[in-house]
């Protein structure tokens, strides 16, 4: 089960999540939806705390579609959280604007709690 609160996850181990990421710029102090181009590379990374030198898995956002705007969607497999304790990650998610390193923004940080399974 996946549950968003804010910007903290909430999961059941080895559970697949899915969620879309949005972004947005500010234009003469307006909001505007930003349009993901398939150059864009959006990352998530969690880690068991945000100085951890290593991450305990990164995940790559894809382009869809929802109402006419495109998102980036990860996706959290069964493996990346099968083989981790139950507790509370740190985890970002970052867009290199067009895939350059030159261009990096992180567009959203939070905490990603792993909760138990009762089926195995």
């Amino acid at each position: 089960m996946l549950k968003k609160i804010n910007s903290n996850i909430f999961l059941t181990r080895g559970d697949t999540a899915r969620f879309d990421v949005s972004a947005y710029t500010k234009t003469r102090s307006v909001r505007v939806p930003y349009e993901f181009t398939s150059l864009d590379v959006v990352t998530m990374t969690v880690k068991e705390t945000p100085a951890s030198a290593l991450y305990l898995f990164q995940k790559t956002g894809y382009i869809t579609t929802v109402e006419d705007t495109a998102v980036m969607r990860i996706d959290i497999l069964p493996s990346d959280t099968s083989d981790l304790d139950l507790d509370t990650y740190y985890y970002d998610v970052q867009i290199l604007i067009d895939g350059s390193i030159d261009d990096v923004h992180t567009i959203i940080t939070g905490e990603l709690t792993l909760t138990y399974e009762v089926t195995y």
